[in-house]
């Protein structure tokens, strides 16, 4: 009897896409067995080569804003090392793009650019489908109302290249990173640990992820409607806790938002959870494979496969007699983690954001959270987030929002991070330079009064991997001015003469009820 569970990853011929082109039928064809069927839907290429990026924007109804971050980001000379090709994603049929739209960006006349026009909006799919074409290791992809800056999207390139087990970063200003650690969930037996993270901030993904994901879209036999919220269901379905990192970002223009109001929020929440329901449904799913079947659209076009109105017909689905249960998708797609009780999320064990001055990341295990249970009956996360919300308190959000670990990495010393306790031993704050150094530096930590004393009872310590430390053996200076008062802006520093080094972490060693406030911290480099 021949096998009838969609097993492994999914294969493709490689789509390299042309200079301008139209969709719907572009992506070609790449083939999923299906019994004795085989049925085009999409030709989504397992990238391979060098560790480099395609960045995907979406064009909807912003193309100033788009033209924008094209222009100042993702073709700016600053990012030639890393951005090999540039994707724009033309959702409104009414007007075709052109490498005209674009002539004020350096890439605009060069192979750099692609553009695709498509004959329907796609949505969110679209972004899935040029990653999962791309013939880069790793895509970038952003929404058009953000302009995130090129120095992060290196430090996420950096960031994922030297983090293998890691598919996918999201890049968060503070409201959203504190939404994603609410809208986590464990299910009383360890199956189930996931959570939801947005991608329109700038998120980093290994392109083979995008083939896993739109692999497992079509095993889940998703409506057509639902695939093209592929976004909604992105980070629920990989049942792992997303990587996330704090990021002040810089906001653009948002008229003309896809997502706007009580209807948009509804829409979110409705495909939210369907992601979850699809989730519990594949791990339930029998394991046997000689007695399951593979439910879901068999279509011949991506036309027809990604139409909202179009309504499968009774001959494109499976009735062999034998098919009695679908196959485990948890063990048929790589996308889909079936492990029991990973290791807490992220954000309670460890606060991160992405450094504005530098190619680094800032982390600390000060903690910020009350105590909330963890483990949970995996219904509702909407019904989690807003019982989570109501225990922290109105007052709790928005000092973590505004005091968030990001204002402690944004280049400036109007804004700080701030703790909610006193200084416990065992804190740390570690700046992570992503890349090895290699000439002696400089530490430089913007602090309050308060926070000085604290810097005083600090070991400062170095390591190329987090698993050996070796100390750097100097105390800091923080000079502080005859007169300065309680909210005064100190700059303690400290002299490190060693070298090839990656990570530099301060860690408390006594209790204090003093207070932390760091204003910013950064690595002052001797010179060559």
């Amino acid at each position: 009897m021949p096998n009838r569970c969609l097993a492994g990853r999914v294969r493709a011929v490689r789509y390299v896409p042309t200079t301008s082109m139209r969709a719907p039928v572009v992506l070609g064809s790449y083939l999923l067995a299906v019994g004795a069927r085989a049925v085009a839907i999409a030709n989504l290429a397992p990238p391979q080569g060098s560790p480099k990026v395609t960045a995907v924007v979406l064009n909807w109804a912003r193309l100033h804003n788009v033209i924008n971050i094209v222009k100042t980001s993702l073709c700016s000379h600053e990012l030639d090392a890393i951005v090999d090709t540039v994707v724009i994603w033309n959702n409104n049929p009414r007007y075709d793009l052109t490498r005209h739209h674009f002539a004020s960006a350096p890439c605009a006349w060069t192979s750099k650019l692609k553009i695709v026009n498509s004959k329907a909006n796609e949505y969110f799919l679209a972004r899935f489908l040029a990653c999962a074409a791309a013939t880069t290791q790793y895509c970038f992809i952003q929404d058009d109302d953000y302009l995130v800056l090129p120095r992060s999207i290196h430090t996420l390139h950096d960031y994922i290249q030297s983090n293998t087990n890691i598919s996918s970063v999201h890049l968060l200003p503070p409201h959203e990173y504190l939404t994603t650690t609410l809208r986590t969930i464990t299910s009383l037996d360890g199956t189930i640990h996931t959570g939801f993270a947005w991608l329109g901030h700038g998120t980093i993904m290994r392109s083979s992820t995008a083939v896993d994901f739109i692999g497992l879209l079509a095993q889940l036999n998703l409506t057509p409607t639902e695939m093209l919220m592929a976004d909604n269901y992105f980070t629920v379905l990989s049942n792992t806790y997303p990587q996330v990192l704090e990021d002040i970002g810089i906001p653009l223009d948002g008229t003309g938002a896809f997502t706007v109001g009580v209807a948009g929020d509804e829409r979110n929440w409705f495909h939210i959870n369907r992601a979850l329901y699809y989730l519990k449904m594949s791990l339930r799913a029998s394991t046997n494979p000689s007695r399951c079947c593979a439910q879901h659209l068999l279509v011949g076009t991506f036309r027809n496969l990604y139409n909202p109105w179009y309504a499968p017909g009774s001959n494109e689905a499976s009735n062999d007699a034998t098919c009695t249960q679908p196959c485990s998708l948890a063990q048929s797609n790589a996308y889909l983690n079936s492990e029991r009780w990973l290791t807490p999320p992220q954000p309670l064990l460890e606060t991160r954001a992405i450094c504005t001055n530098q190619r680094c990341m800032l982390r600390t295990n000060i903690n910020q959270w009350p105590e909330f249970p963890l483990p949970s009956h995996p219904y509702n996360l909407r019904d989690h987030e807003t019982y989570r919300r109501a225990a922290l308190g109105d007052r709790f959000t928005q000092s973590y929002v505004e005091n968030s670990l990001a204002a402690a990495a944004d280049d400036s010393a109007m804004t700080a991070f701030r703790s909610v306790q006193g200084a416990k031993r065992g804190d740390y704050i570690t700046l992570d330079m992503i890349l090895l150094t290699e000439v002696p530096s400089q530490l430089a930590v913007l602090v309050d009064t308060d926070t000085a004393q604290v810097l005083m009872n600090v070991t400062t310590e170095v390591s190329q991997d987090e698993m050996q430390w070796v100390p750097v053996g100097r105390t800091f200076s923080c000079p502080v001015k005859e007169k300065a008062s309680a909210g005064s802006v100190i700059e303690c520093q400290l002299y490190n003469s060693l070298t090839n080094w990656r990570f530099v972490r301060l860690t408390v060693r006594a209790d204090s009820n003093r207070l932390w406030t760091v204003f910013d911290m950064f690595i002052r480099f001797a010179e060559a």
